[in-house]
């Protein structure tokens, strides 16, 4: 009968040192060269891993493109291994600008210009967006470490030179009898990114300010913000950070000497475009202007958009913006219902 750390050869050496009945009974089935591999990210795995990123709306008209432009973030860009802080009040859009970023650099990736500026054609973009809407799923720190090292190794199969080691020494059999802890997640992500091979990773983490604070044992904010600068300052990390928040006092105790971005000095024209967006729209639900589809996200009509409950748009909740523009527009109805009824 196997011991435990035989397992580990049974696994390495493939199928012919494994007895297919005491792999069934031990719940690995059949052992492939990819098992090891395909067992390590399915642990890492869990549900709803994107539901909260998935729910943020994409940016509409030309917002957000500010962001490309804007000097801390062309500097977070080009360093080798940095943390780029984006704060910001509630409702300034930092969702929406954080799935800007993230789809952005998704698309760059597959660039002859990407490849110049990552000094490599290896490279991988993870993300996390922390929720209080979705309970402790979405403000743990767990969670976070199990998302970003999921993409991490589905994109790249050699970075499972760094996870092997710790894999090897946490798993048991049947793969559900345990779980993973952070401390296990820490080693194996500073191993995998702690290597001359390793590819440029690039992490967006949104909503930091929704995650867990004090009251985890385990690990807590402070905690995971010190593991992450830590992180960026490895011998040969390629580790580039976006996080973005409120502006809490202990996140900016720790990273308020990063590289920072106040979305408050930079968006108010977003916040304008889409003012006049959705104005726009209401004025076609009332008939004071025509339809057509220009600035609008997915090609879709204006009519078919609901002007007054925009889906996770953030800035629109700048009230104060917002009042004398729709005052303008209320005082435009009030003229066009006085004068039908004159004609009446």
């Amino acid at each position: 009968m196997f011991e435990l750390a035989g397992l580990d050869r049974i696994v390495l050496f493939g199928p012919a040192l494994c007895h297919k009945q005491s792999c069934e009974r031990l719940g690995i089935g059949r052992v492939t060269p990819n098992t090891e591999y395909e067992e390590c990210l399915g642990s890492l795995d869990f549900g709803a891993v994107h539901r909260r990123r998935d729910l943020v709306e994409l940016a509409e008209g030309h917002t957000n493109e500010w962001i490309f432009t804007n000097p801390a973030y062309v500097s977070w860009r080009e360093q080798r291994s940095s943390i780029l802080w984006i704060q910001g009040k509630p409702g300034s859009g930092k969702s929406v600008l954080a799935r800007t970023i993230l789809n952005t650099i998704a698309r760059e990736r597959n660039t002859s210009s990407w490849n110049t500026s990552c000094g490599s054609q290896k490279s991988v973009i993870a993300d996390w967006f922390y929720s209080i809407r979705e309970g402790r799923v979405g403000m743990s720190h767990l969670s976070m470490l199990r998302s970003v090292l999921y993409e991490m190794l589905q994109q790249d199969r050699g970075l499972f030179a760094g996870f092997r080691d710790v894999y090897r020494s946490t798993r048991r059999y049947p793969p559900d009898s345990w779980k993973w802890q952070i401390t296990q997640l820490r080693t194996m992500f500073e191993q995998a990114i702690n290597r001359p091979e390793a590819p440029s990773i690039f992490v967006i983490l949104d909503g930091l300010d929704e995650s867990e604070g004090t009251e985890n044992l385990e690990a807590s904010r402070a905690e995971i913000m010190t593991m992450l600068k830590s992180f960026v300052v490895l011998e040969y990390s390629r580790l580039n950070i976006v996080v973005l928040s409120r502006p809490h006092q202990d996140i900016q105790a720790k990273f308020g000497h990063c590289s920072t971005i106040v979305m408050q000095e930079y968006n108010a024209a977003d916040i304008e475009e889409l003012i006049r967006l959705r104005l726009r729209l209401l004025k076609v639900k009332l008939g004071l202007d025509d339809v057509h589809t220009e600035g609008y996200p997915h090609g879709q009509s204006q009519i078919d958009v609901d002007p007054i409950e925009p889906k996770e748009t953030g800035a629109l909740r700048s009230h104060d913006t917002m009042l004398p523009a729709f005052e303008a527009v209320l005082d435009e109805i009030r003229q066009h219902t006085s004068h039908s009824r004159h004609l009446s």
